[in-house]
């Protein structure tokens, strides 16, 4: 069995992510962690340049994955303008908040799904999986 096509135990995700947080090392980490995964993974540090990635890549992106507070443009920002261009596009909210007016506003604006920082491996492979769901076995299962 080729193990780099199976992590902990798990099939691999298929698909892309896009990934907005303006915090270098948060935003290294969830890019090994969705690699490890599995998944195709565009990374930004801010609104304004996730909105840009995501209309050239639409079409390759399964879920963006932002954090609510970022320079350029804030993660409501984001998340209303990502819903303009694809009301389907699966999203999820990061922050180390739990509780904000910004965070009630997305969850009924109708965000995918929340994680709070800090997450583990586990918790951000259980929330992408549930979001979009598809895998691929590795060669030999």
């Amino acid at each position: 069995m080729d193990g780099s096509l199976k992590q902990d135990g798990n099939a691999l995700g298929v698909g892309a992510v896009l990934v907005a947080d303006d915090e270098d090392i948060v935003r290294n980490v969830m890019v090994q962690m969705l690699k490890k995964m599995g998944y195709e993974v565009f990374a930004v540090d801010n609104g304004a340049d996730a909105i840009d990635i995501f209309r050239d890549n639409q079409s390759r992106i399964d879920l963006v994955i932002f954090d609510l507070t970022m320079p350029r443009m804030s993660g409501v920002e984001l998340y209303e303008q990502i819903r303009v261009i694809n009301p389907e596009i699966k999203t999820m909210l990061t922050s180390g908040q739990d509780a904000s007016p910004d965070i009630e506003h997305l969850r009924e604006a109708g965000v995918s799904a929340f994680i709070h920082k800090p997450f583990s491996l586990r918790d951000m492979r259980e929330k992408v999986r549930g979001l979009i769901g598809r895998q691929v076995e590795s060669a030999g299962n």
